[in-house]
């Protein structure tokens, strides 16, 4: 598919969606791919050393040629310099904040909803740098806890 037209007329003749379903649809499919594409690299080129290797994980779901191209893809310096690009900006992220694909706004407005009043930066810093106990993180949260103990402290 080229493009998200090509895409989403495939769907619809596929499944009987209506027309004002097209962005969420669009997003389901987005995020679906990118879920797949994470966990293809996971399986066959993380989690392996040798081309041998890598092919023989292979899903039977994904041709064998597809497969190789994307091996070739991987191995390439130009997309080892945007992965390595990446990995430094993210470790450059002083604050990193909790929010996930949720924007601000909808943080915003879903406080606003709660308390039926205007939100301060200050609630939106802390709200989006809190992190949730029954989750995992890999880095420290120091720097933000420190950051929240700090405004909230100040009235």
């Amino acid at each position: 598919m080229d493009t998200k037209d090509d895409l989403w007329t495939y769907t619809q003749e596929k499944y009987d969606i209506p027309e004002n379903a097209r962005k969420w649809t669009l997003e389901v499919i987005e995020s679906a791919w990118r879920r797949h594409k994470f966990e293809l690299k996971k399986l066959c080129y993380k989690s392996c050393a040798s081309e041998e290797t890598k092919m023989a994980k292979r899903p039977p779901y994904v041709p064998e040629c597809q497969l190789k191209e994307l091996i070739k893809y991987w191995d390439c310096d130009k997309h080892k310099k945007i992965v390595e690009t990446k990995c430094r900006n993210r470790k450059k992220l002083m604050k990193p904040h909790t929010a996930g694909k949720i924007s601000f706004a909808l943080v915003r407005n879903n406080l606003e909803k709660k308390k039926e009043s205007n939100v301060s930066l200050k609630e939106l810093f802390l709200v989006t740098r809190t992190r949730h106990p029954e989750c995992s993180y890999k880095d420290s949260n120091e720097d933000s806890i420190s950051k929240i103990a700090e405004m909230k402290d100040i009235d």
